[in-house]
């Protein structure tokens, strides 16, 4: 895990590290994962977002509410957020924000 300005995170080479490769082969770019830290994943989950719980066989769970959240924690876990999700909650967090609604 790296800091940037104070903030924890996790770089792609890392989440490779552990196993989970990120792309399946196939796939199209909007399923790519971003990485997320635990504290990251919390406040996914509280958001009312999904996100998945990765594994080191380069596999996934999804993780929709915080009771799920709660069952998948432990000690050597990482978490990820498919790109199309985080980049339609940005479109809604921008539009809110122009249209005033923020």
């Amino acid at each position: 895990m790296k800091t940037y300005k104070g903030m924890e995170y996790i770089t792609l080479e890392e989440m490779e590290e552990y196993g989970y490769t990120s792309q399946p082969f196939g796939e199209a770019d909007s399923y790519r994962m971003i990485p997320l830290t635990t504290e990251q994943a919390k406040a996914v989950v509280k958001s009312g977002k999904s996100l998945m719980r990765l594994y080191p066989d380069d596999t996934e769970e999804y993780v929709d509410t915080d009771e799920a959240f709660q069952n998948v924690l432990d000690d050597d876990m990482m978490f990820g957020l498919e790109i199309r999700i985080y980049e339609n909650w940005l479109d809604k967090i921008y539009i809110d924000f122009h249209l005033g609604y923020a």
